[in-house]
């Protein structure tokens, strides 16, 4: 039978030392298993078989008073290894992958605020975090490396090869001094009452800021939602936070409408020429006397461009707000040649106005219109985030649904039941674009430099012209542009932006 007390350092845990770092420092020192520990501290009311509500980040399966009394330690003391308790409810709990700080490491101590993928580098000791490691948060590994009966060299995890013995086999379990213990308490802190005021500020648009509280590991594509998902958040409490983050923030404001649910206009087709076309048409005319002046001649450039040019653009020549707005009609419009868009013959050719991707409702009219021209710059932002990765890119109409806008939305259903149509509203992060508060283009005054004034990859196109099978698009049948550089060595591979 367990004694009523566990063997610990009355010192330890250190400030904000995650739970995960204290379990297995426990487990090593009393030579217990986790689900031996578990035993003891898990609350009554949890499941007993529930192995998957068990992690290293949510404690809300911990009794902490009970915890806090087999250590003889405060329980705020152990909260603090928990971001549930830290007020920071994480996303993607079942992910327990670890991330360290390499100086952190060494003295045996792990930052619970380190799980948090938003979080690129240690504050106090500027180093950036390592590459989550899912077989060190496992509980089966925590077992093996705790066993009495384990040696030195085989606490070292056989994936991302780091050593746990710092943790293991301290003379004391909290190795910080003084300085750096009240150092990390005023990083943390300020962390989290940033967030705190974030949280009340988004208390009822709390999906806007999920991609903050996400801890899993980051997508190789750029996330678009965290970016502006910080960029909301920094916009909202502006003040300086010594923490680096993994992405950068790109400035968005939240935007509340009502709307209209009509299943109706499900598969009802609108033309250039109709009523609905003229709204389209007039939002294009806002859209590019309102924010595009500076881009003006970038516009008429790329539009005065021939099929094959359009594909060979040089990526750090084009201007991505020209290349966005036409990407943005000719993806409305269903049009993949370039040389199609001033067709006077195209007004037949059905409207493909965007609204979010749902399978239970479609939006008005009306609200897909303004669902569109709030598209364009979800849409610049996205192509932006993808260039800032990707030198080369092809963008591609996609043939099945229309584009979405790559905008985050949260609907709100409203008390009307009708089956015709249904009242709510809708919120969404909308991006602003900052290149578009540009007197004039920069890229168009660096071209206006150079003899040739185009956008074209002159040498990538030359090349693709002379042979045989440069003519052969059959690849590109779905491509709008084509973003490449000849210059930059290497494997050309092109990352696909559907549209």
């Amino acid at each position: 039978m367990m004694s009523e007390r566990l063997t610990w350092d009355s010192h330890a845990p250190a400030p904000y030392e995650s739970g995960w770092s204290v379990f297995l420092k426990v487990l090593s020192i009393n030579r217990m298993t986790m689900r031996e520990l578990e035993q003891l501290i898990e609350q009554d009311s949890v499941p007993k078989n529930d192995n998957k509500s068990r992690n290293y980040l949510d404690g809300h399966w911990i009794n902490f008073e009970r915890y806090a009394g087999f250590l003889g330690v405060a329980a705020e003391r152990l909260k603090e290894g928990f971001l549930d308790q830290l007020g920071v409810a994480p996303i993607e709990t079942s992910w327990n992958d670890i991330r360290h700080c390499p100086q952190c490491h060494e003295l045996g101590y792990h930052c619970v605020l380190f799980q948090l993928t938003i979080i690129e580098e240690c504050p106090w000791h500027r180093c950036k975090l390592t590459t989550p490691c899912k077989r060190c948060g496992l509980f089966s590994t925590l077992n093996s490396f705790c066993s009495p009966h384990a040696k030195d060299d085989e606490r070292i995890c056989v994936v991302c090869g780091r050593r746990l013995s710092h943790f293991i086999n301290a003379p004391r379990f909290n190795a910080l001094d003084d300085t750096s213990q009240y150092t990390i308490i005023g990083y943390c802190r300020e962390y989290l009452d940033w967030f705190k005021k974030v949280r009340i500020d988004t208390l009822h648009c709390s999906f806007f800021t999920t991609e903050l509280r996400r801890v899993h590991q980051a997508e190789e594509v750029p996330n678009l939602f965290a970016q502006r998902q910080l960029g909301f958040a920094r916009g909202l409490e502006k003040e300086q936070l010594y923490w680096k983050f993994s992405v950068d923030a790109k400035p968005a404001r939240l935007i509340s409408r009502t709307y209209v649910v009509d299943n109706k206009t499900h598969n009802s087709k609108h033309y250039l020429a109709d009523s609905v076309g003229h709204s389209y048409r007039s939002i294009c005319r806002h859209i590019y006397t309102k924010h595009l002046r500076a881009h003006h001649a970038c516009i008429k450039h790329l539009a005065s461009l021939s099929r094959d040019e359009t594909l060979f653009l040089h990526s750090e020549k084009a201007c991505l707000p020209a290349v966005a707005f036409l990407t943005w009609r000719m993806s409305i419009e269903g049009i993949c040649n370039i040389e199609e868009l001033q067709s006077k013959q195209k007004k037949q050719i059905p409207l493909r106005l965007m609204s979010p991707h749902t399978q239970f409702y479609s939006l008005a009219i009306n609200d897909q219109i303004r669902w569109t021209y709030d598209s364009f710059f979800g849409l610049l932002a996205a192509l932006e985030a993808h260039h800032e990765q990707y030198w080369r890119m092809v963008i591609t109409l996609a043939s099945a649904k229309a584009c979405d806008g790559f905008l985050q939305s949260q609907f709100t259903q409203g008390s009307n039941r009708s089956r015709i149509a249904k009242n709510g509203t809708f919120q969404m992060l909308r991006p602003e674009a900052v290149c578009l508060a540009e007197k004039k283009c920069a890229k168009w005054l660096a071209l206006s430099q150079t003899p040739n004034q185009s956008m074209c990859d002159d040498y990538a196109y030359d090349s693709a012209m002379t042979w045989w099978w440069g003519n052969d698009h059959s690849q590109y049948a779905k491509s709008l542009f084509k973003l490449t550089q000849s210059e930059r060595y290497g494997k050309q591979i092109f990352v696909h932006f559907n549209v």
